[in-house]
């Protein structure tokens, strides 16, 4: 992809994950989908919330 033109950006993940845990994204996601799915999530993710 990069060889077509495509440009990809490294970003910080932890400063990511705590802009969206301190905007209540994943206390949000996790009350709609519950606590079975947000297991799953964070098995392969690691811990969110």
């Amino acid at each position: 992809m990069k060889a077509k033109g495509l440009q990809f950006n490294d970003i910080d993940n932890a400063a990511f994950r705590a802009k969206l845990r301190g905007a209540g994204f994943y206390a949000e996601w996790h009350k709609k989908f519950g606590d079975d799915a947000w297991a799953l999530l964070e098995k392969v993710t690691g811990k969110l919330a």
